[in-house]
């Protein structure tokens, strides 16, 4: 099935003339008729001058030199190969004009969670207010807060929601029924859990999904989710219906392919960017490392609004982003370029 979808959208990228194959067949339109009068008009001197023999033989090789064919043929060969080519690298062109637009861009964004960074299973801990608060599924361990956590995240495809699960799962959790789970772009994922016979809202995710849900931020885990923050890593609050229970803190790591990707790109281009939601403390760390600037806090509207910044600044953008929070981001920019793994 998977592979049927990539070769429909081959075919639609195909179907889809890029700017220059539109403007070469409007010049076609006005070249044949201009070649045949030219080579009629040639025909005619060269007929009054040296006969009818050398008129022909002179008009006929007006007709070949100028033949469209080549013009005609040249646009849509090298957009085939160029798609052939992409699809042997594991490259997917949703649409043939992209290639020219890429050619043109000026500045390249990139998103940094899952994109030039990542996560792992072991860098997953878990922090517990204490005591436990009132209200909340009887005073649950650190398993117990992982494990309902991971049964949410385990509806989205992110990368820190995909290190959640890989933590669990390590573990040897078992993780129990969920439903109706929903993403809350640039704020975290909300569901529902099957506990005790009931089912009972659970969020994860950071302070934007607490002030969207109404939860108040308990004074001890709010601290530790600046101080986690702070260090470099990705805090998450785990919410039972009303009530902070507990505090996720992910450890990202720079990807293998960061550097080398980022540096290739800046030899092509006049600026290159990171737009993040995380904090100015995990931007910086990615700053020092990939000598790259960084821009942190951004929730998905605000990176819409950079990414149109940057093409008033530079001019044409690619963005480059794996998760739901970069679509809008990504539909913005003259590029939208998304990893296959988010």
């Amino acid at each position: 099935r998977r592979l049927a979808r990539v070769a429909q959208m081959m075919h639609r990228a195909l179907e889809r003339p890029p700017r220059i194959a539109r403007l070469t067949d409007r010049i076609l339109r006005w070249l044949i008729p201009g070649v045949v009068a030219l080579a009629l008009g040639t025909f005619g001197v060269w007929w009054a001058v040296a006969g009818f023999s050398k008129a022909l033989y002179v008009a006929l090789s007006v007709v070949l030199i100028t033949c469209p064919c080549a013009l005609g043929i040249a646009i849509p060969l090298s957009l085939t190969v160029a798609l052939e080519q992409a699809g042997r690298k594991g490259l997917l062109v949703r649409s043939g004009r992209t290639l020219l637009d890429l050619a043109r861009a000026e500045v390249v964004a990139f998103d940094k969670t899952g994109t030039l960074s990542t996560l792992t299973a072991p860098s997953v801990r878990v922090v517990r207010p204490e005591p436990v608060p009132a209200g909340s599924i009887s005073a649950p361990t650190d398993d117990t807060v992982l494990r309902r956590a991971a049964a949410v995240e385990q509806g989205t495809n992110h990368a820190l929601a995909a290190a959640v699960v890989a933590a669990a799962e390590a573990r040897g959790l078992s993780l129990p029924r969920v439903a109706d789970v929903s993403t809350h772009a640039g704020a975290g994922v909300v569901g529902r859990i099957q506990t005790d016979g009931q089912m009972r809202r659970l969020g994860v995710g950071n302070e934007r999904l607490l002030e969207g849900l109404g939860v108040p931020r308990p004074p001890h885990l709010h601290e530790r989710f600046v101080d986690e923050a702070e260090s470099g890593r990705t805090p998450l609050y785990v919410v039972d219906e009303a009530v902070v229970v507990g505090l996720l803190s992910i450890e990202e790591r720079v990807a293998p392919h960061a550097e080398a990707v980022v540096g290739a790109v800046q030899e092509r281009s006049e600026a290159v960017s990171v737009l993040t939601g995380d904090r100015p403390a995990a931007a910086r760390r990615l700053e020092d490392r990939l000598g790259v600037s960084a821009e942190a806090g951004l929730a998905p509207d605000e990176k819409v609004d950079r990414v149109a910044a940057l093409r008033e600044e530079h001019g044409p953008v690619v963005m480059v982003g794996d998760g739901i929070n970069d679509a809008a981001a990504l539909a913005e920019a003259d590029v939208g370029i998304a990893l296959s793994s988010g």
